[in-house]
């Protein structure tokens, strides 16, 4: 028998539960309404603003369903942190002496005001491109760069928005800037008191 440690929106997440998200992030194990609230929460616990949905969910093997970070939350951590990104090397990639021209990558350097800094890279295939969709391939390279080491500079483990859609049938809508945002409804709670932080089990 399970041991109920925390409640969301009226549903009790059990010790299973509680054990699978410490340990895997598989959403997968909760409903809808324990979902919806987790990432709301979770993203409270961040810093960000969870109705700009700075999360998205994928499925991952054996029926699971991993949470990545989109553009809506790199874009938060950066201004949240006061992230600097500057760009070091962009180019072909060079592997010791040779010039790689079916590679391309962008280096860049992420640091912020307490001097704490980490590069990072980003690559792309370019082979066979030229004019606009080289292009876009370089201007890829760069937000793969940027995004992805705004997430690793900030501790975040899981995937961003750039990785996911190299991922073999997976398709990531890229957000329309000009577009107006969605209304995103609260969770609703119990009662009108904080959530509580999740504590572990009394009993592993």
């Amino acid at each position: 028998m399970t041991t109920a440690v925390q409640k969301y929106t009226g549903e009790t997440i059990t010790e299973d539960q509680f054990n699978e998200l410490v340990q895997t992030m598989n959403v997968a194990v909760l409903t809808m309404s324990q979902r919806s609230s987790f990432l709301y929460f979770y993203a409270k616990s961040l810093g960000l603003d969870p109705m700009t949905k700075p999360f998205d969910i994928i499925p991952g093997q054996s029926g699971k369903l991993i949470i990545y970070a989109n553009r809506a939350c790199s874009d938060q951590l950066r201004k949240l942190h006061k992230l600097n990104i500057e760009e070091k090397y962009s180019g072909p990639l060079l592997v010791g002496s040779e010039e790689r021209k079916d590679t391309w990558i962008v280096k860049v350097r992420i640091s912020n005001p307490d001097g704490r800094f980490e590069d990072h890279i980003g690559a792309v295939g370019i082979e066979g491109l030229s004019g606009e969709s080289m292009s876009n391939a370089i201007m890829k390279c760069y937000t793969k760069a940027s995004r992805r080491g705004t997430i690793a500079f900030c501790g975040l483990g899981m995937l961003d928005e750039t990785e996911v859609s190299s991922i073999p049938g997976v398709v990531v809508d890229s957000p329309n800037p000009n577009a107006p945002p969605v209304p995103v409804s609260k969770p609703k709670m119990l009662d009108s008191r904080p959530l509580p932080a999740a504590a572990p089990p009394a009993k592993l």
